[in-house]
């Protein structure tokens, strides 16, 4: 688990620009801060756990997905809970060697059969 996540300050500009509703850009600032996100940008994270982090409801959640997955936001496997968020790395890319390094490990942690 990671102690901190990037967010730009521009995310708040982005989000008007992108027409986001609050549950949408909720979950789009919790994805890029999570204690289950990493330095990829890829990991798994089912909907139980996203529901109750957030404290919403299933339907609500999968509305928000919906959304940041029509923007290209997000990519995910329903049926496993390996989310993708897509433009990560632009945002935070890997900042040296080491996290290179660490990045290459999750990198072959996510199942092939993933999408």
């Amino acid at each position: 688990m990671r102690d901190y996540g990037v967010v730009r300050v521009r995310f708040w500009e982005w989000a008007k620009r992108k027409h986001l509703d609050d549950g949408a850009r909720e979950l789009a600032l919790y994805l890029l801060t999570s204690p289950h996100s990493n330095a990829l940008g890829c990991f798994r994270l089912p909907m139980a756990y996203l529901c109750d982090d957030i404290g919403r409801d299933a339907g609500t959640v999968g509305r928000a997905v919906a959304r940041l997955r029509e923007i290209g936001f997000l990519e995910r496997d329903e049926a496993t809970g390996w989310t993708w968020l897509a433009a990560y790395l632009r945002h935070n890319p890997i900042a040296n060697r080491n996290v290179g390094k660490a990045v290459e490990k999750l990198i072959e942690a996510v199942p092939a059969e993933v999408p």
